[in-house]
C-alpha cells in the first residue's frame, strides 16, 4: 500500500535543529512513520535564519546533525514552476510569508498534503477561498490518519 504524501511545514524540522516546538508538533512526529514526509530547502532556509538571528553558533554541531538527519530521513521535494505563480498570487493578495506560500503551493501543485500549525496561514486561506480540504492537514488531523492505517 502507498503512504500518503506529506510535505510538511518549517515548524516539523526545527526539532531536528535542537529547537523546542509546542508538544502537538512532537506528538505528531510519532505518526511519520505512517507517510512518505517530504521537506523543501526552503523549510532549512528558514530555519538557518532564526538560527542566524538567535545566534545560536555554538550549537553547530547539533545543527548540522539535525539538518543531516532531515535530508536522510525525509524526501525533499523541488518547487513546481506553477507553485511559484500561485505563491505570487498569494502575496498580491495580502499573504506576505513567500516560505509558507511557497510551501503551501507545493503540495497544492504536486496534490499532496501539507502539515501545518501556522493558524495565519490557514485563516488566510479560507478568507481568501484558496483550497484547504484534502490539502492543509493539522497534527489532530496526521494521528487520525495514521490509526486508519
Amino acid at each position: 500500500m502507498l503512504k500518503p504524501k506529506i510535505l510538511i511545514d518549517t515548524s516539523f524540522i526545527l526539532p531536528s535543529l535542537g529547537f523546542a516546538v509546542e508538544q502537538e508538533i512532537i506528538e505528531a512526529i510519532k505518526y511519520f512513520r505512517f507517510f512518505e514526509i517530504f521537506y523543501s530547502e526552503l523549510s532549512l532556509l528558514e530555519a538557518s535564519w532564526k538560527i542566524v538571528r538567535l545566534g545560536l553558533f555554538e550549537e553547530i554541531e547539533i545543527i548540522l546533525r539535525g539538518i543531516r538527519a532531515v535530508k536522510e530521513t525525509y524526501f525533499k521535494v523541488e518547487i513546481p514552476t506553477k507553485a511559484y505563480a500561485l505563491a505570487y498570487k498569494m502575496w498580491i493578495n495580502g499573504h506576505k510569508d513567500m516560505i509558507d506560500n511557497l510551501l503551501y503551493s507545493t503540495a497544492y501543485v504536486l496534490n499532496m498534503k501539507f502539515l501545518t500549525v501556522d493558524e495565519k496561514l490557514i485563516s488566510f486561506l479560507k478568507n481568501m477561498r484558496y483550497p484547504v480540504n484534502n490539502i492543509i492537514i493539522s497534527p489532530r488531523e496526521l494521528k487520525a490518519m495514521a490509526g486508519k492505517m
